[in-house]
C-alpha cells in the first residue's frame, strides 16, 4: 500500500513518479537562504517586518532569518510538546490578521501517540524574535485514532479573519472508516472556526466559536465546525486574497494528484474522497455526504508525480511570464508548474497540468513554496535540509 505525503525522519518517498520536465521557456535556478536545517517544512514571511522570515522545523524549533541570516537564538522551541511519529510534527503556522498589533501566530503540531492535531496560539514579544511557551493558548484538539498519517499541514485565515483548518482523513488506506464523508467528525474536512470566542468553555483544549455563516448551521446532525467535505491530505493550501478564494492541493493515494478553488463564499463542496480520487470514481463504496461532488480545476496522474506540494499564485516580478500562476511542486519531482488560474462566474476554469518548470540544480523533496516579502517564490525542501529562493538561472 503506497501512502500519500510523506513518512519523515528518515525520509521515505512513497514510490518513484516519472517526470513531465518539458520546460515551459522559464529558466529557474535556486538562491540557497538557509542549509543545515533539521527538516525544514514551512518558509513564513512576517507580515509588516520586510526583512524577517521565520522557518518551521518538522522537530517543533522555529528558525528567524534576518535579511536570509539564521539567528543564534530560535523564536520558539515546542519540541518536547508534539509528536513525531508517522506523518506527525509541527506542520505549519499562521499569522494572525491583527499580527501588527497583536503579534498572535498559530501552530499545527501533533501531540500523543495517536498524533492528534493541536492548534496553539503564542504570541511573539514586541521585536519578534522570540515568542514563549508560556504565551500558549490552546485552540483545538482532535483526535486521530488509530492511523499515524494523513495530518494535513497549512493553516490560513481567509480574507474574512477566520481561521481555516484543512484536515486530513486520519490515514491508512482508501479511508477505511469513512471520515471523510462522515458529518459527525471533523476528520477529512475543511474546518472554518473563530479562534478569539469560545463555544466549549468547559473545555480547555478547544477554545473557538463556530461563524455564523458556517454552511451545514441548519443541519445539526452535521458538526458546525464543517466548511467542506471529502479531502484525502490537503498538506498544503493557501488563501489568495486577489483570487478571493483557496487553492487546495489534495495528496492523491493511487492514481492522481489534485488541486480544487474554492471561493469564499462557496463553502459545502464535497470534494468527493473516499469514492472519488480527483474527477475520477474509485472502487470505494459509500455513504457519502449528498451526490454532488466538486471537481478540481486541474490534476495530474501518477505517471507525472505522486505526492501534490501546493504553492500560492506568483505575482513577484523576477518572473514576468509567471504573473497570476499558481506555482506547484511534487514531493518526488524536481521541477514545478506554473498553473495558470482564471476565473469564470467565481469558479477556476478546468485546465490541463502544463509541461513542467524544470529548476538548475533540481529540488530534493519539496514540501512548501512560499512567497517572500516581496511575493518571490522560497522553496523549502525536507530532504535537502535548505530554504531557496527562486531566481533567474544566469545566462553563459
Amino acid at each position: 500500500m503506497k501512502k500519500s505525503l510523506l513518512v519523515l525522519g528518515p525520509v521515505l518517498l512513497f514510490g518513484c513518479g516519472g517526470s513531465g520536465s518539458t520546460t515551459t521557456g522559464t529558466t529557474v535556478a535556486k538562491q540557497v537562504i538557509a542549509s543545515g536545517l533539521n527538516q525544514p517544512m514551512q518558509y513564513k514571511a512576517v507580515p509588516g517586518q520586510p526583512t524577517l522570515a521565520y522557518v518551521v522545523e518538522r522537530g517543533g524549533v522555529i528558525k528567524v532569518l534576518v535579511n536570509d541570516a539564521i539567528q543564534a537564538t530560535n523564536l520558539i522551541n515546542i519540541s518536547t510538546l508534539l509528536s513525531t511519529a508517522g506523518e506527525g510534527g509541527l506542520l505549519g503556522m499562521a499569522f494572525d490578521p491583527s499580527f501588527a498589533t497583536n503579534r498572535y501566530i498559530y501552530l499545527h503540531f501533533s501531540t500523543g501517540v495517536d498524533v492528534d492535531t493541536t492548534i496553539v496560539r503564542y504570541t511573539i514579544n514586541p521585536t519578534f524574535l522570540t515568542a514563549s511557551t508560556g504565551s500558549s493558548q490552546p485552540i483545538l484538539k482532535i483526535s486521530q485514532a488509530p492511523h499515524d498519517n494523513h495530518k494535513g499541514g497549512s493553516i490560513n485565515f481567509g480574507g474574512d479573519n477566520l481561521l481555516y483548518v484543512a484536515m486530513g482523513d486520519g490515514g491508512s488506506g482508501n479511508d477505511p472508516l469513512n471520515r471523510s464523508q462522515d458529518k459527525t467528525t471533523l476528520i477529512g474536512k475543511m474546518l472554518r472556526i473563530n479562534p478569539t470566542g469560545d463555544d466549549y468553555p468547559t473545555d480547555s483544549d478547544n477554545n473557538y466559536s463556530i461563524p455564523a455563516g458556517n454552511p451545514f448551521l441548519s443541519d445539526t446532525t452535521v458538526r458546525p465546525e464543517i466548511w467542506a467535505f471529502g479531502l484525502r491530505n490537503p498538506f498544503r493550501w493557501n488563501y489568495d486574497s486577489v483570487l478571493g478564494g483557496f487553492l487546495i492541493a489534495d495528496v492523491g493515494q493511487d492514481a492522481y494528484e489534485e488541486v480544487s478553488y474554492v471561493g469564499l463564499a462557496s463553502g459545502g463542496r464535497n470534494f468527493g474522497w473516499r469514492v472519488r480520487e480527483g474527477k475520477h470514481a474509485t472502487t470505494n463504496s459509500g455513504p457519502t455526504f449528498g451526490s454532488a461532488f466538486a471537481d478540481p480545476f486541474v490534476e495530474y496522474g501518477h505517471s507525472q508525480g505522486r505526492s501534490i506540494t501546493g504553492g500560492f499564485v506568483y505575482r513577484g516580478t523576477a518572473f514576468p511570464g509567471l504573473s497570476g500562476r499558481y506555482l506547484v511542486a511534487d514531493f518526488v519531482l524536481d521541477g514545478f508548474w506554473a498553473v495558470p488560474v482564471t476565473l469564470s462566474g467565481g469558479e477556476a476554469n478546468s485546465v490541463l497540468i502544463p509541461s513542467q518548470t524544470p529548476i538548475s540544480g533540481g529540488l530534493n523533496g519539496v514540501v512548501s513554496i512560499d512567497p517572500d516579502a516581496n511575493g518571490e517564490a522560497v522553496v523549502t525542501e525536507l530532504s535537502a535540509g535548505t530554504v531557496s529562493r527562486l531566481v533567474p538561472a544566469l545566462t553563459p
